[in-house]
């Protein structure tokens, strides 16, 4: 029985640390994601902006 309950305890360890591996995986994703979306639509707020001159660009 003793057995039974360390691979039982090592086995919930090694489910929670994947599932923390996991969740840690998916947030860097979703923080790239945005951090791409983010740049990208700068860089056309950018590129439409600056024929109308650098003061809208300034006041955002």
């Amino acid at each position: 029985m003793l057995q039974l309950q360390l691979v039982l305890m090592v086995v919930v360890q090694v489910q929670v640390q994947v599932q923390v591996l996991v969740l840690v995986l998916v947030l860097v994703l979703v923080l790239v994601l945005v951090l791409v979306l983010v740049l990208s639509f700068d860089c056309m707020y950018l590129c439409l902006c600056l024929p109308a001159g650098p003061l809208s660009v300034r006041l955002v």
